[in-house]
């Protein structure tokens, strides 16, 4: 069953029972969310700007030149550097380290925690700040970088550990 179509029936009773003008309220909060949405554009253009820029400044060439030397597997140190920024971009990565070294290896799951342990602070900082006009403090920056690369150790640890 699905559960939208009940909500929106129980708001239209609720709404009718407390005698509210429903369709207006509707257009009202349409057209706050769009609004919102109109807000949110310049910050989400911004984001995919920069990671169109950083995908082919050839920045990931250099890394996993410099990473296959040190014997890291470069794949997790791209999906690493993605994962605060894109979702997406970062389960690609995870999907190509699965079809190159097998879902069950012991890279496919430091891989998969990686997936499941990072958000997607930059995008969440810049959606949200962006759309409220706030400024961003420099130190959030440091903190996510921190926080990100506390998360990373722990999953290589795990992963080596346990898998």
């Amino acid at each position: 069953m699905n559960i939208i179509p009940i909500y929106i029936l129980i708001t239209i009773i609720i709404a009718n029972i407390k005698k509210e003008n429903t369709f207006d309220l509707f257009y009202e909060g349409a057209i706050i969310g769009l609004k919102s949405s109109i807000n949110l554009i310049p910050s989400i253009i911004g984001l995919l700007v920069s990671v169109r820029i950083f995908s082919e400044s050839g920045i990931i060439e250099i890394l996993i030149t410099l990473l296959n030397n040190i014997k890291i597997v470069p794949e997790l140190i791209i999906q690493s550097f993605l994962r605060p920024i894109s979702a997406n971009s970062s389960l690609l990565i995870m999907n190509d380290i699965f079809t190159k070294y097998g879902a069950n290896s012991q890279i496919g799951y430091i891989s998969t925690i990686i997936q499941g342990s990072i958000d997607t602070s930059f995008y969440i900082i810049t959606l949200y700040y962006g759309s409220l006009k706030i400024e961003v403090e420099k130190r959030i920056f440091f903190i996510i970088i921190f926080t990100n690369m506390i998360i990373l150790s722990l999953a290589y640890c795990l992963g080596l550990l346990f898998f």
